[in-house]
């Protein structure tokens, strides 16, 4: 009797995206503006996103504050390394978030944006 060879599913960019999606809405309790196609989720969105420079006062102490964060998600199999250098406007994009106090975070998987959270003392 031959046994049954099932393929290997391979997961693709727009997957792990969709994954980091949900575990940020759900988990993290973030506030997401695109879907994993790039579609605005809400009707009505701003034409622009910014992420704007904000010093912490000890007035704003114990407030709630967004943080931009820019989450990269990248397959497995695809070295974070490499998939940095792959698109020089992506990495422009990610220094300008940082420059401007925002967060870029790397990750093949939503178990890897979770621990980069935490790591930050976000969760």
């Amino acid at each position: 009797m031959r046994k049954a060879h099932w393929p290997t599913m391979v997961r693709h960019e727009t997957d792990e995206v969709r994954d980091m999606q949900s575990w940020l809405k759900f988990r993290a309790g973030a506030w997401i503006t695109h879907d994993a196609k790039h579609r605005p989720v809400f009707r009505g969105i701003t034409d622009l996103l910014a992420c704007v420079p904000l010093k912490i006062t000890q007035a704003m102490v114990g407030r709630t504050i967004g943080v931009f964060c820019a989450v990269e998600a990248k397959a497995e199999g695809l070295s974070l390394e490499r998939a940095a250098k792959r698109d020089k406007a992506q990495e422009d994009f990610q220094a300008d978030v940082a420059r401007h106090g925002g967060v870029v975070i790397r990750a093949h998987k939503w178990q890897e944006l979770e621990r980069a959270l935490k790591i930050r003392g976000w969760m």
